[in-house]
């Protein structure tokens, strides 16, 4: 029984000393590689930092942009004198896309609270053939045919009317 018992813990001892060997192998493995690729990955890292740090800062800076053409249109609006207030909205220039639209179209209100039909509908002309989306283009449309009113050729305003009201266009409802 003695003689058994220790060819089992010579047996045992051996296995632990190669369990041993095999995770110093693999360490050894390990580290080789950590030293060999280990350059790939602190580049990786850096590069997600580095593309997510920009892609904030242009969050940031569009962010801004919107909030100092808000300010401006907000402070354009607080005009009192109405001829006044369409002044300075027609010297805010955005950049182009919905904010150039959307400032021209309050431009064209102010215009037709002062009084100024004509100037309005130019402003609204303008929207129209512009390259804004399909739905404030046509919004213009439609607005420029509403302050026209019965002064505009008969023809001319049934063949506006008919493109507003084709099946699928926004302001159907309303041209009908």
């Amino acid at each position: 029984m003695r003689a058994n018992l220790m060819e089992e813990t010579t047996v045992s001892d051996t296995d632990s000393f190669i369990e041993e060997v095999n995770e110093e192998v693999r360490r050894e493995k390990l580290y080789g590689y950590v030293r060999r690729y280990g350059w790939v990955a602190i580049i990786a890292v850096l590069g997600v930092v580095g593309v997510t740090g920009f892609i904030e800062y242009q969050k940031a800076a569009t962010a801004g942009a919107a909030q100092q053409l808000g300010d401006r249109v907000i402070k354009a609006v607080a005009i009192d004198d109405l001829p006044g207030r369409a002044k300075a909205l027609a010297e805010i220039a955005p950049e182009a896309g919905n904010a150039m639209v959307i400032v021209n179209m309050r431009r064209a209100g102010e215009l037709v609270e002062a009084g100024d039909t004509d100037g309005a509908i130019v402003v609204f002309e303008g929207i129209a053939e512009s390259d804004a989306p399909p739905i404030y283009a046509d919004m213009a449309r439609l607005k420029t045919l509403i302050l026209r009113g019965e002064g505009q050729n008969a023809a001319e305003r049934d063949t506006a009317l008919a493109k507003l009201a084709a099946p699928g266009a926004l302001y159907r409802p309303l041209a009908l």
